[in-house]
């Protein structure tokens, strides 16, 4: 529990399974260890709400705004079925390899791993629940995965006419580990700060809408770049630009809702995500449209700054 409690205060999601632990015990008949592991959990309840405390001004005030501010403001950012974490759980444990009639499995030998279990079932359950969802909200719940998927995959390797699932399930897994691992987060961000950086004649930037939800000027060291404005789908008229200074931005889904009213631009540039994340928006475009290509644009009669077709090409 005192783990737990650790854990939570760096992913607060983690702490939605602790009902699991206290069913394990109940299941057990452990009532003794109970009493202990609901003291162990008052004192780390307590002892980081009185860190919070200290340090915000509040008992447990970062986990009230947390949660105040997903309430309220989750579903801003998109709203997902129940089931989309399926298809992400599916790709995650490779489960083609997985498919089998299991004659002769030892299903006795999951006993062990009931604790595994019920912490899968409660985070992935309660998550699936959360109206916004994205596939790195899961990341808490991959090692319980793998360990649940460890007990057939030893039952592969001990049946001879089966072990090319594993070594299927390995290979797949390590190419896509040295994918992901040279794979750039938010891609489209750092070509857009990019670009801001490399090109000082820019100081002013018109958005659509919420293209660009963050707006990466500080790591581009462009403090004079401050006048910011946004373009909503109610106001088009004021997609006029005439100053040269000033480029337009939007995100690759806005696109059709602008047909024919660029003319007068002239595109500079296209800020791609990452190949994992351009996938990750065809799996749940809901939650990972912000990973969407970000095009730029000038106006026509401007001259056409010096930069390079894709920013994202040199990291």
């Amino acid at each position: 529990m005192i783990w737990l409690g650790v854990a939570s205060v760096f992913r607060f999601q983690v702490g939605v399974v602790a009902p699991a632990l206290f069913l394990i015990v109940l299941y057990h008949k452990k009532y003794r260890d109970l009493i202990t592991l609901s003291l162990a959990g008052l004192f780390i309840f307590v002892f980081t709400g009185l860190v919070d405390y200290a340090l915000r001004g509040g008992f447990h005030e970062s986990l009230y705004r947390y949660v105040h501010y997903n309430i309220y403001h989750s579903s801003d950012f998109g709203v997902s079925p129940f089931w989309t974490y399926i298809p992400t759980l599916i790709f995650i444990s490779i489960s083609p390899f997985l498919l089998s009639r299991y004659h002769g499995f030892q299903w006795n030998e999951y006993r062990p791993l009931l604790p595994a279990v019920l912490y899968f079932v409660f985070f992935f359950v309660i998550h699936s629940l959360i109206p916004h969802k994205e596939e790195r909200f899961l990341s808490p719940v991959l090692p319980a995965i793998f360990v649940l998927i460890t007990p057939f995959l030893v039952f592969f390797i001990r049946n001879k006419g089966m072990r090319w699932r594993v070594w299927g399930f390995a290979a797949v897994n390590v190419l896509l580990l040295v994918i992901v691992s040279f794979s750039v987060s938010q891609l489209n961000i750092i070509g857009v700060a990019r670009f801001f950086h490399k090109e000082k004649s820019i100081s002013k930037i018109a958005v659509f809408e919420d293209s660009l939800k963050q707006l990466p000027i500080s790591y581009a060291m462009r403090p004079d770049v401050k006048d910011i404005r946004v373009i909503t789908r109610n106001n088009l008229n004021d997609l006029k630009i005439s100053d040269c200074r000033e480029v337009f931005i939007i995100r690759e889904n806005y696109l059709p809702l602008l047909e024919g009213r660029l003319t007068d631009f002239r595109q500079v540039s296209v800020f791609k995500s990452s190949p994992v994340e351009r996938a990750l928006v065809k799996m749940n475009p809901g939650g990972n449209l912000r990973r969407a290509s970000i095009y730029l644009y000038q106006p026509a009669r401007c001259p056409l700054v010096s930069v390079k077709k894709n920013l994202t090409k040199e990291i």
